[in-house]
This record gives C-alpha cells, structure tokens and sequence, in this order.
C-alpha cells in the first residue's frame, strides 16, 4: 500500500520497474527450462535495481534511457537526445 501519491505502483512484493526486470529473468529462465534459476536471477535482479534506484536521483533511469537509446519522453520541451553539442 503506498504511503504518498507519488510512490511507484506496487505489484506483489516489487514496484512496477522492479517487477518488469524480475519477469523478464523469469520468462527467460521458462524458456531455457530453468525456472528455478530464472526465479532467483530475477529477484537478484529486482534487488540489485531496488540498491541501484536507492543511489541515484527520481528519474535517472528514464533519463539513461532516454540519452542512449532516445527512447521518447513526455513533454514538449524534450530535446534530442542524439545532439551533443549546441551552438548559440
């Protein structure tokens, strides 16, 4: 149960973006017929983004993906994430 309007959604025991780290281990391990490593990879995974998430500011993550793979952003002001310099 979220505490703040702000917090993420909570799915089971994850927030929405730890979730999709942990299904993509699992659906990964279904795959190869190894479910059980598949489990424990993907609640490593969802523990080592919950430490990751902890460390740096509200956003970094939607703006590494955003910079390196310019993934597309809400908002008008959004540059382009492909421009490196600016001149003017």
């Amino acid at each position: 149960m979220p505490v703040h309007l702000d917090e993420p959604k909570m799915i089971l025991i994850f927030s929405s973006d730890q979730f999709a780290a942990f299904v993509v281990a699992f659906t990964l391990g279904l795959i190869l017929k190894q479910l059980m490593a598949g489990i424990f990879i993907g609640i490593g995974m969802a523990w080592l983004f919950r430490k990751f998430r902890e460390a740096v500011p509200d956003g970094y993550v939607a703006h590494l993906l955003y910079w390196y793979t310019g993934f597309p952003l809400a908002g008008r002001s959004v540059i382009n994430p492909f421009v490196r310099r600016f001149v003017g």
